[in-house]
């Protein structure tokens, strides 16, 4: 079997991948070596497509389930200055940080704001003191949010400028030599917090300038007790308890 007849079956989706590799190496067609690449790369291809494509099934379809959210007038007034009217107008943006307990849906809030499609998120967890995780996989154009979830005042005080969508470029992954260093341009991005515990005051452990900076550069929310921010089937629209 030639090297052209193996491909237009299984470009036809008349055999398997499995079945396409074997008689791409049995053919012994001199054109099979570069088959064989082609058929590897359009394979991976194929297949991180797929999973993206069954990771927004899963997305929606746990969107279609949840319950709606409570409002909160910070979060309406924080809204306000990623208007189209703000863009080019303002030098920066303050941050939002849904701070509180375990399965408050503080992460579902956040990234319902702009939407899972739009949102990027990211987890903090694990990281290094004053180190971010990898944002990478950031598309301007695409995301309008990034949602840093289980993040810590040291990071957001290690990059102070970043967290205040400031309009100049920002590098990520610097090291001694910046071998592997990237550029990011967030301007008008949003950013999105979500912590357990957020130090914000003198009180919390940190020095006057930083708490100085975290009220001035940070809108913080929370709700009061074991309060959820989705409404339970028992709940109406009525504004919630929150500070």
């Amino acid at each position: 079997m030639l090297q052209s007849t193996v491909w237009n079956q299984w470009r036809h989706r008349k055999m398997t991948d499995d079945e396409c590799y074997r008689d791409l190496v049995r053919c012994r067609d001199p054109r099979a070596p570069q088959a064989l690449q082609a058929f590897e790369y359009i394979r991976k291809k194929e297949t991180i497509q797929n999973l993206q494509d069954e990771i927004a099934r899963v997305h929606e379809q746990l969107r279609s389930l949840q319950r709606p959210f409570k409002q909160h007038p910070e979060i309406t007034k924080w809204e306000e200055q990623f208007l189209p009217t703000k863009y080019g107008t303002v030098p920066r943006t303050r941050c939002l940080a849904f701070v509180g307990g375990s399965q408050q849906g503080k992460t579902s809030r956040g990234m319902a704001i702009f939407g899972i499609s739009k949102t990027l998120k990211v987890s903090c967890q694990g990281c290094p003191s004053g180190i971010l995780p990898g944002l990478s996989s950031f598309v301007r154009g695409k995301h309008v949010a990034i949602l840093f979830d289980e993040i810590r005042s040291d990071q957001v005080l290690s990059n102070r400028e970043f967290f205040q969508s400031s309009a100049y470029p920002q590098a990520m992954s610097q090291s001694t030599c910046n071998q592997y260093a990237y550029e990011v341009w967030v301007y008008h991005i949003a950013m999105i917090l979500c912590a357990n515990h957020l130090e914000m005051t003198e009180a919390d452990g940190i020095s006057e300038s930083d708490a100085d900076w975290m009220q001035q550069n940070v809108t913080v929310v929370t709700l009061e007790g074991k309060a959820t921010w989705y409404l339970k089937p028992d709940q109406s629209e009525a504004p919630p308890i929150c500070t």
